[in-house]
């Protein structure tokens, strides 16, 4: 068994002589069940959208046999990342002993691949021991369930990690609900540094580390936690971002992106908001009165809006999406009668052409004028564009109409004279208004082909849902919509895309109100009545744990949460809610905050499924050392823009796009077809230091595999004669006179296609410099390059 090892380690160390190969974007998650560590380290990935391959493997039903699957068809390794759930994977055998469910030469072939290739590896619940120079802390018991606050240790490469993650060290989370740990001390210093600690508790004096960098003798990288995860506990999710940055050295194909859209529905319409006058055992009764927002509570709203952006972190914006209902700008005794009760199940898939006549005619035709409107004060209020273009806006119907079994034309009158309402608004066409997405009354008509046909006819290509209705939800994956069938709605391929319920309530308009309704609905749950602040917290955990998750959806309120100018002390239900998440939400990370009108918050969710719909391959090439470039392949017959986050900067390219908000990573955006795409690393980023000391003029590539023999790779046959690798860019600057006697910046910052000119013939010199010039003088100089392209499109001459 020795010998074998030794074999195995020796052949494939051999392979540390190569100076090139690519390295798949995927991650291997090795687990001996499908526990809650398991589930949340799928979130963790999922919510990035990072590939990966599960394999499960025990010491019963799930028996390895031979070596783990390292390698692709043509040889390359297939992992950039190795996650293991548990230790040493243990598990129990036929005779009820516990033991590694790995062999010695399992374990020894996924070391050597580790090592060759300087993949990081990642461990949950880890055993302490002399190898990643830890010990536990109390031999006497290997773990507690005591609550210890978890705190970022004070060190580099702590630092280092916390900031890539961009979660705050002092993030009040902790081993909350008797979440198990093992306290462990560091033996090694050498080989062991601390990430975070276990803060000291009444049973344990004393601090103790909770996770390590671990740097092993043969230069492999590990990052191990002493405890386990859980889906449920935010404490946990939090750390997820730790793992998944170092582990993927921030180069990942996805994007990290926090979403915080609420939706207003209702608008316009009034609301009978519930009385509190008697005790809620005896039911909710709403009161006679009705509540419509006034001018005034908008301009609370915006007050608030300004403020509230002062709080939240670099590159965030914020904004509301107004759900309309147009009807409710007609003078009250001249709107139409609707009834939109819904008489059908939630998941009632109602039959084509059939369906139920509310509307007083088969097609309406609105005759309006805008002296006629202008007797509503919202109306006046908002034919005025500067206070239209402080606000999101899509369609929520006409009157308010359940659209389960609603017949076609009922349909078609709520879309289309609602679209006739938006016209009169001035709002059609403008950047914040949202023609391609609705949100439908009750989250109604989405089993309904007719309904769906009629949003098409009119350019609607996505509705919202609703998390809580499994129905119209995308069960096995989250963030991803729901897509119809002929089986749910008689028409496919429809994106349902998914939205959070809240709990302040649509007949809420005061904490009063809401905090009755909610201890009508969860006063036996909770044994007992709940505080207008309890529910708050409760909220501002809720949304954070789905913030945290990287969910997208966005957050549901009515009209009537935005009253404040007669009531509330000027702070809404809303503006309340949304200071509560925001004041939680600081205190674990500076991601900005991004509210997007619903056209693009769908959007956002739709493209993501036509990425993975995609089913792209990539890969990082890895030259002498360093991470140089990412290679993607499309295999379907269809374009694809897929989004690639990386650590620092990128040779910019025109047909990419580039997104970078606040505190987050660069990721590029690119349109992927039938040729091999690839984004360039600038600066390279070092991999693999076991290769940086090979000659900077190598190009050897090989497959990674003992047999594979190396081939010279071609050189443009332009390419100058290489002078001696230096470390001085000066040595090749004579390259570039013209480049550096070039005036960039002679368009001034008006002309838009001058500038797009000469955007694109500055890159193309900087990647000449990349190709030509070798690293690591191509470091400084091809960096200085790529800044003096940068600044075009925002120099003012």
């Amino acid at each position: 068994m020795k010998i074998f090892s030794s074999l195995l380690t020796f052949a494939l160390l051999c392979i540390a002589s190569v100076y090139s190969y690519t390295i798949g974007l995927k991650a291997l998650v090795l687990h001996t069940q499908e526990d809650e560590t398991f589930q949340n380290t799928i979130y963790g990935l999922e919510s990035y959208g990072i590939p990966f391959d599960a394999f499960i493997i025990n010491n019963t039903d799930h028996i390895l046999t031979g070596n783990l699957s390292l390698y692709d068809e043509e040889g390359n390794p297939k992992y950039y990342l190795v996650i293991l759930i548990s230790g040493k994977l243990s598990s129990e055998t036929a005779d009820k002993t516990f033991t590694s469910s790995l062999s010695d030469e399992q374990w020894a072939y996924l070391d050597a691949y580790e090592q060759t290739f300087n993949v990081r590896r990642v461990t949950f619940s880890d055993t302490p021991e002399s190898i990643t120079g830890t010990s536990i802390y109390d031999a006497s018991t290997w773990g507690n369930t005591y609550i210890q606050k978890i705190v970022g240790a004070d060190n580099e490469i702590a630092n280092e990690i916390y900031k890539r993650a961009g979660i705050k060290k002092d993030a009040p989370i902790a081993t909350n609900n008797n979440f198990y740990h093992t306290p462990v001390t560091i033996t090694n210093p050498d080989i062991a540094t601390p990430v975070f600690y276990f803060e000291a508790c009444e049973k344990i004096k004393e601090r103790t580390v909770g996770a390590i960098y671990a740097k092993l003798e043969d230069g492999r990288e590990r990052l191990s936690f002493f405890l386990p995860t859980a889906s449920w506990s935010l404490d946990t999710i939090v750390l997820n971002h730790l793992w998944i940055h170092w582990g993927t050295r921030s180069i990942y194909n996805g994007i990290r992106r926090v979403t915080f859209s609420p939706h207003i529905d209702d608008v316009f319409i009034s609301t009978n908001c519930v009385s509190t006058e008697s005790s809620y055992e005896s039911g909710i009764t709403l009161g006679s009165e009705s509540f419509r927002i006034s001018k005034a509570d908008l301009d609370d709203y915006l007050k608030f809006k300004d403020e509230i952006l002062k709080k939240m972190p670099a590159g965030s914006s914020f904004n509301v999406d107004l759900a309309i209902n147009g009807n409710g700008l007609l003078p009250v005794g001249d709107q139409l009668q609707v009834d939109g009760n819904r008489y059908v199940t939630l998941d009632y898939v109602k039959p084509m052409g059939e369906g139920m006549n509310n509307w007083p005619v088969e097609h309406y035709v609105p005759n309006w004028t805008d002296e006629y409107l202008a007797q509503d004060d919202l109306f006046q209020y908002f034919k005025n564009k500067e206070n239209r273009s402080k606000f999101f806006w899509c369609s929520h119907t006409f009157t308010h109409e359940n659209l389960d079994n609603a017949s076609r034309s009922d349909v078609d009158n709520e879309i289309r004279v609602n679209i006739e309402m938006a016209k009169k608004l001035d709002l059609i066409n403008e950047e914040w208004w949202s023609g391609r997405s609705i949100i439908t009354p009750q989250i109604s008509g989405l089993h309904s082909g007719d309904a769906l046909e009629i949003f098409r006819e009119y350019g609607i290509v996505s509705a919202t849902g609703d998390i809580s209705r499994a129905d119209i939800t995308n069960n096995s994956n989250p963030y991803l919509p729901f897509i119809t069938t002929k089986g749910s709605s008689h028409v496919e391929n429809f994106p349902i895309i998914p939205r959070s319920p809240t709990e302040i309530y649509f007949y809420a308009s005061t904490p009063e109100e809401d905090t009755y309704i909610y201890n009508y609905m969860y006063h036996s749950y909770f044994g007992s009545d709940s505080t207008w602040e309890q529910i708050l917290q409760r909220e501002s955990t809720r949304a954070l744990r789905l913030i945290m998750l990287l969910r997208h959806e966005a957050h549901q309120f009515h009209q009537a949460n935005m009253r404040s100018d007669d009531s509330n002390e000027h702070q809404s239900l809303l503006q309340r809610w949304v200071e509560a998440v925001v004041n939680e939400y600081t205190k674990y990370a500076d991601w900005p905050l991004v509210s997007l009108k619903l056209d693009d918050l769908n959007q956002l969710s739709i493209d993501r499924y036509n990425a993975e719909q995609c089913h792209a391959s990539y890969k990082i090439l890895v030259k002498d050392g360093y991470a140089t470039e990412i290679l993607i392949n499309n295999p379907s017959e269809h374009d694809c823009v897929l989004p690639i986050t990386v650590p620092d900067d990128v040779v910019r390219q025109s047909e990419y796009k580039f997104e970078q908000l606040g505190n987050d990573p660069l990721t590029v955006w690119v349109k992927v077809g039938a040729n091999e795409e690839s984004i360039t690393l600038s600066p390279p980023l070092k991999w693999n230091p076991a290769f940086i000391s090979s000659p900077a003029t190598s190009t050897t590539t090989t497959k990674a595999t003992t047999t594979a023999a190396p081939q010279p790779t071609t050189q443009p046959a332009t390419q100058p004669t290489t002078p001696p690798a230096t470390g001085d860019s000066t040595v090749y600057r004579h390259w570039f006179d013209d480049f550096f006697a070039t005036d960039w910046y002679s368009c001034g910052n008006v002309e838009y296609e001058c500038k797009q000119l000469k955007s694109d013939q500055c890159y193309a010199e900087v990647n000449q410099c990349w190709i030509k010039v070798p690293w690591p003088e191509s470091g400084d100089l091809c960096n200085e390059m790529n800044v003096i392209c940068a600044k075009i499109w925002t120099y003012v001459k």
